[in-house]
């Protein structure tokens, strides 16, 4: 998708467009609508792709009724009939628009320009549906029992599909386990990852072990539950991101939970990475850290992104609404167009920390 426009949408009253990119950023305060968006991009491709009645409530996102979806301005206001939303793959030349009205407590939509199926079609929307994270992850175990791994927002499953991958499909594991183990020593996370199985069977108990290198000696394996919160926070999204049958299109709230900053920039480059091989990235954040790292890749050159391959948009409480507004960043790495409120916190902060 290459832009998103919506109207009387949740906290979004005025007709707005927001521009996408192979890497996009939404940031601003909290309730200002981010996670409301990323809801409405997976529902646009739903209707527009699997040609589906979106599902407004499917996790990790539970916006409601219909009701809950539209717009309001409170007890003296009514409700609107409808909201509308659309999006743009220019360079396809696919344009689509719907109205969603009221159908038995859930948002129907009518479309006004239905796309015709089509191998293009097909091949911008993927075969699997973007990948929507929730904001909090799996809890780790001691021990595993050994399961189906069915995949779900919280990446409840990962421990079971990676000792599935190492008993069924060694070589598959192997890769993920090396790109999985290189992202953990760019941030910081761990040096080893590893499952030890407790028998010979499919169906014995395991445990999922971490390891971290010291200066010259490699430290011992350690159960994950026993590493930090972080790790098991961020495994379900690196998972996701780097597995081979990965979808073209990921929808992440906060990645940077529980994460060191170190950690949080390494996310940065790694998205700026995979943005660069043809992923559509759209991250929900309140990290500066991650958001600066993808900057500076950019003025640097550290991947093929280029500055027009990265979009920021900063979400702006109103009186009772929120604005979109569609930042830019420059070939040197500089945020362009942005309004007076965006980073004002931050060089506030700054002004009273150094005494001004």
């Amino acid at each position: 998708m290459d832009r998103v426009t919506l109207q009387n949408y949740r906290c979004f009253r005025e007709k707005q467009s927001a521009r996408l990119a192979p890497l996009t950023f939404l940031v601003g305060e909290n309730s200002t609508g981010k996670t409301s968006f990323l809801a409405l991009m997976r529902a646009l491709w739903q209707v527009a792709f699997q040609d589906r009645i979106p599902d407004f409530r499917q996790p990790p996102y539970d916006l409601g009724s219909f009701e809950d979806v539209v717009h309001y301005r409170g007890a003296n206001n009514k409700r609107p009939d409808s909201f509308e939303a659309g999006f743009k793959y220019a360079d396809a030349g696919i344009t689509y628009r719907a109205t969603f009205e009221n159908r038995e407590g859930y948002p129907f939509p009518l479309s006004e320009n239905p796309c015709k199926l089509s191998a293009r079609r097909l091949e911008l929307g993927g075969k699997s549906p973007p990948f929507a994270s929730a904001p909090i992850r799996f809890r780790p175990k001691r021990t595993y029992d050994p399961s189906r791994p069915t995949p779900d927002p919280e990446g409840e499953y990962i421990p079971d599909y990676f000792a599935s991958m190492s008993r069924n499909a060694p070589e598959d594991w192997e890769r993920l386990k090396s790109d999985l183990e290189g992202f953990g020593r760019d941030s910081g996370l761990f040096d080893e990852i590893g499952v030890l199985s407790f028998g010979k069977t499919a169906g014995s108990p395991f445990q999922v072990q971490i390891r971290k290198f010291g200066k010259r000696l490699k430290g011992p394996k350690r159960n994950l539950i026993d590493v930090g919160y972080g790790v098991s926070q961020a495994l379900p999204i690196l998972t996701e991101l780097l597995r081979e049958d990965s979808p073209r299109m990921f929808l992440l709230q906060q990645p940077e939970v529980h994460l060191h900053p170190r950690a949080q920039a390494a996310l940065g480059s790694l998205f700026c990475n995979l943005a660069a091989s043809g992923k559509q990235i759209v991250v929900e954040t309140h990290s500066d850290y991650m958001l600066d790292r993808a900057r500076m890749d950019i003025r640097d050159g550290k991947t093929g992104l280029k500055a027009k391959d990265i979009s920021i948009l900063y979400f702006e409480r109103g009186e009772l609404d929120v604005n979109i507004h569609s930042l830019r960043v420059d070939k040197d790495g500089n945020v362009c167009d942005s309004p007076p409120g965006y980073g004002q916190f931050f060089m506030d902060e700054m002004r009273r920390s150094v005494g001004l």
